[in-house]
């Protein structure tokens, strides 16, 4: 008897070696290792620069929660008296309507996917070195729509940056930006109000 169910219990004892060998084998599989080391990178170096001069006030935050409107709640189509809540990049959360928040911050809203800065018909300077890929109307047929004159630069290294509403446009596309961040950096537009937009200001975005 001890003949007969010996090669039975052998073949049995193989067979649960492979099973628990398996994920051992892969859990030291360098594909494994590379992607748990891939969440460990280090943040990419700060590369850009102011694009006005000298100091300007902000007029309303890149919403964090939802910079694409999301689903939070019904957005007007004029966005008038539209109770929002925006998440500012240091987890503040402001809640008010599109022409005020609550805590003294600037006119803020659900679902601004830039930074709105104070320029009135003012220089914008280029924020980082790159590529001119966009100068023009956003769309030719309705000069307010959108960013209406802007202007969009490709930095090489995964980022675009577009400035938004302007009135002079001052480069055209293809054109190397090379000197951003110096004193005589380069001057790539003047703000102003085209596309949809309330007034004289600056829209940056990335």
């Amino acid at each position: 008897m001890r003949k007969t169910w010996r090669p039975v219990i052998l073949a049995l004892l193989s067979m649960m070696l492979i099973e628990v060998s398996v994920p051992v084998s892969l859990a030291a599989t360098p594909q494994l290792k590379s992607s748990s080391a891939a969440l460990q990178q280090v943040p990419p170096v700060p590369f850009l620069f102011p694009p006005y001069y000298g100091t300007e006030q902000v007029n309303s935050v890149f919403d964090h929660e939802y910079p694409l409107h999301g689903d939070e709640g019904s957005i007007s189509p004029t966005r008038t008296n539209v109770i929002t809540t925006v998440v500012h990049y240091d987890g503040t959360r402001w809640t008010g309507t599109v022409i005020s928040c609550t805590l003294g911050t600037p006119s803020c809203y659900s679902g601004h996917s830039g930074i709105d800065y104070s320029l009135r018909y003012e220089r914008v300077r280029a924020c980082a070195n790159g590529t001119v890929v966009a100068a023009g109307w956003q769309d030719p047929r309705d000069h307010r729509a959108e960013y209406g004159l802007r202007v969009s630069i490709e930095h090489n290294n995964g980022y675009r940056c577009t400035c938004g509403h302007l009135s002079v446009v001052a480069v055209d596309e293809g054109t190397p930006i090379t000197d951003a961040g110096t004193e005589r950096g380069r001057i790539v537009a003047i703000s102003g109000n085209t596309g949809f937009s309330t007034g004289a200001h600056l829209h940056f975005a990335s």
